[in-house]
């Protein structure tokens, strides 16, 4: 209840949740362990879920002339997704890898 609650803190920093849609939100919600070193979107591809990280760290990164760029970090309670593709449902520029064995929800867009 505790990770739901957060999950719900965070989100109420752009929304307003109400019962209904708070639990319309946790009935999708997916919970998943990843591995270290697990890719959960790869370039070229449409980002399809909206990561909510419970513990963990991910990081966002793309490649510009053979050389790997991080562009940004989530840790612990915070949200993750390439935003662009996300968003526009046009295949994305960057890749999600969890830094560190992780905990985290995820919401598919289509949910």
């Amino acid at each position: 209840e505790n990770i739901m609650e957060a999950i719900f803190v965070n989100l109420e920093k752009y929304v307003v949740l109400n019962p209904s849609l708070k639990k319309a939100i946790a009935d999708r919600l997916v919970f998943q362990k990843v591995k270290r070193r697990q890719q959960l979107t790869e370039s070229g591809k449409v980002c399809e879920n909206l990561y909510f990280i419970h513990s963990g760290l991910l990081r966002g990164y793309y490649y510009k002339k053979r050389k790997d760029i991080t562009n940004w970090f989530s840790v612990e309670n915070e949200f993750a997704t390439s935003m662009y593709s996300y968003v526009s449902e046009k295949p994305n520029m960057e890749n999600i890898e969890a830094l560190e064995d992780s905990q985290i929800f995820l919401m598919k867009r289509k949910d």
